[in-house]
């Protein structure tokens, strides 16, 4: 007859792990008890199952978790439940799968703009990838080649950029991506091509001016305004 012994998880085995997405992890978790406890494992308030990257084998007194193929998604606090009838134990082991940080939140907002450049603004990415931003790639992109080029790194405390080197009265696509040291995000990207021109135009030419008074020292001019301010008020005539 066997004495009743109530769970004892073996915590030795529960210590925090860290891989790369794409990596496996696996747990090997020893368990006292009499009778032999039921074992479950809980992840993100559900119970934890075997499925499509996921494996878990229970018998008497052991327990193995195998995590294949992971990616942020498995990145938390993992929890094991040991129960038989002379009571319960819990443990839990935190998991961090490293990838490239998420896209930079958007709407990637164009602002300033002028005949040779702009200002760019965004959030940063809600996930980070588990490692520290190194900053934020940004990128130009020109219709009419489809080639997207360097357009400037800020240090990863800034969400905002001005943009130089623009060519009067093209229209360039603009976006911007989050960096760690496991690489560069997926872009976020400006919806709609951006004119590079001053927000006014140069004003039509006045009307033909005519003398309407003169003498000895000076002459008297009038006429029409132009027809076309050019977007901004007349400051003055020359």
């Amino acid at each position: 007859m066997y004495q009743s012994i109530k769970p004892i998880i073996n915590r030795e085995k529960l210590q925090k792990v860290t891989v790369r997405a794409g990596q496996f992890v696996k747990l090997d978790v020893d368990i006292k008890g009499e009778p032999p406890p039921t074992i479950t494992w809980h992840f993100a308030n559900k119970p934890l199952e075997t499925g499509a990257n996921v494996k878990i084998e229970n018998e008497d007194y052991n327990t193995k978790v195998t995590l294949s193929e992971t990616t942020r998604k498995n990145t938390g606090v993992y929890t094991i439940k040991a129960e038989n009838d002379s009571g319960k134990d819990e443990a839990t082991v935190e998991i961090n799968i490293l990838d490239k940080p998420d896209r930079p939140e958007g709407p990637l907002e164009v602002m300033n703009v002028h005949k040779e450049g702009c200002k760019l603004k965004w959030k940063k990415p809600k996930d980070d990838g588990g490692l520290p931003l190194t900053g934020y790639v940004l990128e130009k992109m020109d219709p009419t080649t489809g080639r997207w080029v360097p357009a400037g790194f800020v240090d990863p405390e800034k969400t905002e950029h001005e943009i130089t080197g623009l060519e009067p009265n093209k229209k360039y696509h603009f976006r911007v991506k989050a960096v760690n040291e496991e690489g560069e995000s997926e872009p976020l990207g400006t919806d709609t091509a951006i004119l590079a021109k001053n927000p006014y135009d140069t004003p039509a030419a006045p009307g033909l001016p005519e003398i309407v008074d003169w003498n000895e020292n000076s002459v008297k001019l009038k006429w029409e305004p132009p027809i076309r301010d050019g977007g901004a008020p007349i400051t003055g005539k020359m």
